[in-house]
């Protein structure tokens, strides 16, 4: 892998480079020490992006000074990490923020949050919202509301003209210079920093994630919260009394005079045109206010209790549901609402483009300052409200071989409402903006091949159409003899009443089994926000701790607890746990498509591609990488049980195929036990064995610690509830204890081995 690496980047193969690389390659000697080497010596400058912030942080904090300590590189190779501008404190906004600063009633909590946030920004060191001490944010409940009001504004923030010395434009400053920057895809996908650091050389790791966040990436959105407190932004404040929506009881700050008023004021708006802004304001506040309770007048809330979802132009005739209505049943769908939100939102388009008619006709550039903060605070809003009417025209426009999903979610609640504009050549997008301006790029996971192919990886993201290199490294550990895979055959199907219940009774008998911590994995929020509430009440007064939040991931690394934590999407990957601390992991259903899910169903539809085309590789994908939390090394094993994989044996079969060679058992409650026991209790004397071999293989004659006292201390590293002592007191035998194993070891014979 370092060897293909290095190539790549020497163009020694293609430039593109696209990797699978099974758990147990590190990233420090996978892409890493490559990485290092070439900003070391070849002076190439380059971009990682991973998938989370999380792992951004344990590249910065962990993976890169490791692998620069060991190369004696200290000092040598600058790295750093950045974020998209609304994750830092905006240092003019606060000082603003902080003058202006007139509340009711302030309590000793705001005022001491704003003197922790001016005290933590002041030196220019400090301004990542998310590294702030969580300690912090729990004794001052109020700390975080005053945050949310000035963090960097994304179109206003502009670094190169601003004076304050903010962490922000320190990390921006910085880049030109950097060796080695790491960033998340997100970020990755827009990057706004062309002229500081081209993106010439990437690596981008967990690179799977690029198809699904993809249509993310490159999509157009509007939420009903978001554009609502927009409007209130702009909202000229000497009208305020005269609108029944503008009034927000949550709202307990009030400014002595808001910034859109002294922008007002400075292109001398007249009061007339300030009213025709607040009238078409409250008029597009009323078609949305339509939108909403469209949907409880005439009865949708009573068909699901889900979000309602679907593609505006395509499943618009698709049944909702049957409603009573009149003595008689009526079958709902999609078209009424759909009608409804159309015919609105061409209203809000068309006054929302009145007001700009207003800015425009009515802001005499000759005359204004241009280089004043009011003036481009004014001019940014302006440049939101062009952004707005452009996605709703795009929203609002239809031709039927456009390859654009255009999608309506209404929320179950009926306080919400998202219109997205997908678009579905991700192929041409992701070959556009990010592989046409590459020196080097390299793609790394460990589940980019589906059926030992990358065919699905390569062609969604148009990475077939330009020359690449592709590598399956086989996986370096045995997963067939160390991980127990099992399908439980009479828990039901998981619509039904008792699947919950029957899931929950399994959880807790496999902590007992086990006697280790278990991870249960969920496709569904609510069926792990059920499958919560049940253990959390069976289990309060024992001493088995449940969790469904990431904190729970630092409780299962410690493995003389007892904890289940429970986890959706974001825990399928980035939870590495070693030795004991996990054992098991459970996934409620296989994790296929919803094949009315409005983004697929629009792909299928555009594409003439088939359901099982579409869900087939990003259903492997994500129970390989639940799979993968099992095994992260040498002295790892555990079970994978799968509640409900229903009925096609010819998809089990694939997924069998695709786990690195588990057999996939079928058990019931009669033998599900025996098969978890036997599993154990091999595996577990297979690890200490091997474990002790290692550390006698390895150890130092020079050391002069006893060697019990080394061996357990070695043990207890690599996170494994065994231990050693002398058998019968004699220094060439070890007795070993491990859970119910217990055994004798001959210390010469293993040394000779």
């Amino acid at each position: 892998m370092t060897k293909l690496i290095r190539e790549t980047f020497n163009k020694n193969t293609s430039n593109i480079a696209c990797i699978e690389a099974p758990t147990g390659i590190g990233k420090s000697v996978g892409y890493l020490l490559p990485a290092v080497l070439e900003a070391r010596y070849a002076k190439k400058r380059i971009i990682v992006s991973t998938a989370t912030k999380e792992l951004q942080v344990q590249l910065i904090h962990k993976d890169l000074p490791n692998i620069i300590n060991s190369l004696g590189l200290s000092g040598k190779v600058s790295y750093g990490y950045i974020k998209g501008k609304n994750n830092y404190i905006c240092k003019s906004k606060f000082y603003e923020y902080k003058k202006d600063y007139n509340p009711e009633n302030a309590t000793y909590n705001d005022i001491l949050s704003i003197i922790i946030i001016e005290n933590l920004i002041k030196d220019g060191i400090y301004g990542d919202i998310e590294e702030i001490n969580y300690l912090l944010l729990e004794t001052f409940p109020n700390l975080q509301s005053h945050i949310n009001k000035v963090v960097c504004d994304v179109d206003l923030c502009k670094p190169k003209k601003c004076f304050e010395s903010c962490l922000y434009k320190k990390r921006v400053e910085e880049l030109k210079d950097e060796d080695i920057t790491v960033v998340n895809h997100s970020l990755l996908a827009r990057w706004p920093y062309t002229d500081e650091k081209p993106m010439e050389n990437i690596i981008v790791d967990e690179a799977h994630n690029l198809i699904e966040k993809g249509y993310d990436f490159f999509s157009e959105e509007i939420e009903y919260n978001a554009l609502r407190h927009f409007l209130k932004e702009i909202y000229p404040s000497e009208f305020h009394s005269s609108s029944k929506y503008y009034k927000d009881i949550k709202d307990k700050q009030k400014r002595k005079v808001k910034l859109i008023d002294r922008f007002y004021s400075e292109i001398k708006l007249d009061r007339n045109i300030k009213q025709k802004i607040s009238h078409n304001i409250n008029f597009v506040f009323e078609k949305m206010e339509e939108i909403l309770s469209f949907g409880l007048d005439e009865g949708y809330f009573s068909l699901t209790n889900y979000d309602l979802n679907w593609e505006i132009n395509l499943q618009q005739d698709d049944k909702v549901g049957v409603l009573y209505k009149n003595n008689e049943y009526i079958q709902m769908t999609y078209r009424p609402y759909t009608q409804i939100i159309k015919s609105n939102f061409e209203s809000i388009l068309s006054n929302l483009q009145q007001i700009l008619v207003l800015f425009d006709r009515n802001i005499d550039e000759d005359l204004i300052d241009k280089e004043s903060d009011i003036y481009k605070y004014g001019k940014s809003k302006i440049k939101d409200l062009e952004d707005i009417t452009i996605t709703i025209g795009n929203f609002l426009e239809y031709d039927k071989d456009d390859l654009i999903a255009r999608i309506m979610t209404i929320s179950g609640k009926y306080n919400n409402f998202n219109l997205k504009v997908v678009p579905l050549n991700l192929a041409d997008l992701f070959r556009e903006n990010i592989l046409s301006s590459l020196d080097c790029g390299i793609f790394v996971s460990a589940t980019l091949s589906v059926d030992d192919k990358m065919d699905y990886f390569i062609n969604t993201l148009g990475i077939n159409q330009v020359e690449n290199t592709k590598k399956i490294i086989k996986p370096i550990y045995n997963y067939k003899s160390r991980v127990q895979v099992i399908n439980t055959t009479d828990i039901g199907g998981y619509k039904g009443e008792d699947f919950i219940p029957n899931m929950a009774d399994n959880i807790k008998q496999y902590v007992k089994l086990s006697n280790s911590n278990v991870l249960s994995l969920f496709n569904s929020k609510k069926r792990l926000e059920d499958t919560y509430n049940i253990l959390a009440d069976d289990l309060y007064e024992t001493n088995i701790n449940v969790y469904m939040n990431k904190k729970g991931i630092k409780c299962l690394k410690n493995a003389e607890d007892k904890s289940i934590v429970l986890g959706s999407k974001g825990f399928f990957e980035g939870v590495d746990v070693p030795g004991d601390g996990l054992v098991f992991v459970t996934l409620d259903k296989l994790p296929n498509l919803n094949p009315t899910d409005p983004l697929y169903f629009s792909i299928m539809t555009k594409f003439n591609k088939n359901y099982f085309d579409v869900n087939y590789p990003q259903m492997i994908i994500k129970v390989k990488q639940a799979l993968g939390r099992l095994l992260r090394s040498k002295y790892d094993y555990g079970v994978f049980v799968l509640f409900n994989m229903g009925n096609s044996t010819y998809i089990n079969k694939k997924l069998e195929n695709n786990l690195h060679g588990c057999i996939i058992t079928e058990a019931n409650r009669n033998n599900i036990q025996r098969y978890i026991y036997h599993h154990l209790k091999k595996s577990r004397k297979e690890v200490i064995t091997t474990l002790i071999i290692d550390i006698l293989k390895n150890k130092d004659n020079e050391n002069k610690v006893d060697l019990v006292e080394f061996i357990n201390s070695e043990i207890k590293k690599r996170s494994i509830k065994g231990s050693v002592k002398y058998y019968e007191d004699k220094s060439d035998k070890l007795l070993v204890e491990y859970y119910n194993i217990k055994y004798i070891v001959e210390i010469d014979k293993i040394c000779k081995n």
